[in-house]
């Protein structure tokens, strides 16, 4: 096996560790596109459920006569769904974080495949050159040895 057959070989391999590279970080793309719709999905529907609730809570407020003490429990719960509304937009830009990480992994592992496909590439075009060269080598030699044998021929007949 010559060198460049070797080397091909390396870069064979390497392409092929590049690609499934490629294939593990679209799949991590995936996941995390998925998990931040579902951030986002949760967040929504968190704030129609908080907005539902606190309507309620007005509501039952200008129903009735109310104490202090009524007004404070009402904005104690109401400050209470937006800290849980802060930990669900929290979650959601975590999971933008992690998605454009993931894109970037994605279009770096991309870049990495590219090059080492260009470069088994150029090594394949090189094996292909090395092989017409052999094959035109040994014609050539062929060709010698066929003359060498119409030499022997002629100098046979005529000597």
């Amino acid at each position: 096996m010559s060198v460049f057959q070797q080397l091909f070989r390396i870069r064979e391999f390497r392409e092929q560790r590049a690609q499934a590279v490629v294939v593990a970080e679209h799949a991590a793309l995936r996941r995390a596109t998925q998990a931040e719709d579902e951030a986002s999905k949760e967040l929504d529907r968190f704030r129609i459920l908080a907005k539902a609730r606190e309507d309620a809570l007005f509501d039952d407020l200008q129903a009735r006569t109310v104490q202090v003490r009524d007004i404070q429990e009402v904005r104690h719960e109401v400050g209470e769904l937006r800290v849980r509304e802060q930990g669900y937009v929290h979650n959601l830009e975590k999971c933008e974080v992690e998605r454009a990480k993931r894109y970037d992994a994605l279009d770096a592992a991309r870049g990495r495949h590219q090059e080492a496909e260009r470069t088994r590439q150029k090594i394949a075009e090189r094996l292909a050159i090395d092989r017409i060269e052999e094959t035109a080598r040994r014609e050539r030699l062929e060709d010698l040895a066929l003359e060498e044998v119409e030499l022997a021929r002629g100098e046979m007949r005529g000597g």
